[in-house]
């Protein structure tokens, strides 16, 4: 885990193939075939409402403030957040993210509480898996918004064509 878990995260704001809510099988390896790297544990996966939901929280015992880097093991609460990840054959994929709130004890810190970061997959604030926004902007560059919105559509994400005009928009020019 990284000492500032935000440090390159740019936010500008805050037909039918199983039984509904059959249980595909719980996946113990976490999400390591799917990600890179991932301090995240999948508890298990259902197929439901013609959609893959999945079910995961953090692997790590504590939270790392993103504000000062500080450790800390004091939970505050809890709560969940939905996030959309890319479609497994045309299907949608959500994924629930239960996430703990924690104290920072640091006295130079100017935030008593914070959230645990999903560590490289998701970014703050936003409800899409990082490599879902890459193939949103891969799609908004190539055609327009309303192409795109419903090129989208056909493999599993659902998204308008403001949105992905929102996300071009927020993409950085290259350095070259």
């Amino acid at each position: 885990m990284q000492k500032y878990p935000n440090g390159g995260k740019v936010t500008t704001k805050k037909s039918e193939i199983g039984k509904a809510n059959e249980t595909i099988s719980p996946c113990d390896e976490g999400l390591s075939q799917i990600y890179q790297s991932s301090d995240l544990i999948v508890h298990e996966v259902d197929y439901e409402d013609d959609s893959f939901k999945m079910y995961a929280t953090s692997s790590l015992d504590h939270g790392i403030c993103p504000y000062c880097g500080h450790r800390s093991h004091s939970v505050h609460s809890r709560y969940v957040r939905t996030i959309q990840d890319l479609s497994i054959l045309g299907r949608r994929v959500i994924m629930r993210l239960g996430v703990r709130k924690f104290f920072c004890h640091n006295r130079d810190c100017r935030r008593k509480t914070f959230a645990e970061q999903p560590g490289d997959e998701v970014f703050r604030y936003r409800r899409r898996t990082c490599r879902c926004e890459r193939a949103v902007a891969r799609q908004g560059i190539s055609v327009s918004s309303s192409s795109a919105s419903r090129m989208l559509e056909h493999i599993g994400i659902h998204i308008s064509s403001s949105t992905v005009l929102r996300d071009v928009h927020r993409m950085r020019p290259s350095d070259y």
